[in-house]
């Protein structure tokens, strides 16, 4: 068995690679496991051989026994978790970062598990996107955090601890 772990932030060298590996498996006992998010794309994907099984977003039920695991039930949370649910449609990272946001924001009191709102649930909004509650978890960080997470998405996903120092 072969797994390749997120394959969405693949090279092109390595995707070059995984590509004759797909074609050498076929007619050999090798399973090649690969995850990726729905934007990745590849010429291997159209062969007989290749399966795909999605994932679905979770359902209500799912995604309040998520929710409870990061909430919690105080009484000041009703209504909370639908409305996170409805906006979020169910994607787990999404909900999570979503929590996260939240209680970074001030609206969220408590820990994991245990968190009370301190914002009237109704003054309470949900970005529409990952990507908009990434940033504005972004925006909140103190200036010189924001500049050396600017910095190290220039240098890339992985780089020397060196440079990050040199230009942070």
């Amino acid at each position: 068995v072969l797994l390749v772990d997120d394959a969405h932030w693949i090279d092109p060298a390595s995707d070059g690679f995984l590509a004759h590996v797909v074609e050498a498996v076929p007619g050999t006992r090798t399973l090649v496991v690969v995850n990726f998010r729905p934007e990745y794309h590849a010429a291997w994907m159209s062969r007989a051989s290749y399966r795909q099984l999605p994932l679905p977003s979770f359902g209500p039920e799912a995604s309040a026994a998520l929710l409870a695991d990061l909430l919690g039930r105080d009484a000041s949370l009703a209504g909370l978790g639908e409305k996170i649910h409805e906006r979020t449609g169910g994607n787990p990272f999404f909900i999570e970062e979503v929590v996260q946001s939240l209680a970074e924001s001030g609206s969220l009191a408590g820990q994991k598990g245990a968190r009370r709102l301190t914002t009237p649930i109704d003054e309470i909004e949900i970005p529409g996107t990952v990507q908009s509650v990434l940033s504005a978890r972004i925006d909140r960080l103190p200036e010189r955090e924001r500049r050396l997470l600017q910095a190290a998405s220039v240098i890339g996903r992985e780089g020397p601890l060196g440079v990050l120092e040199r230009v942070g």
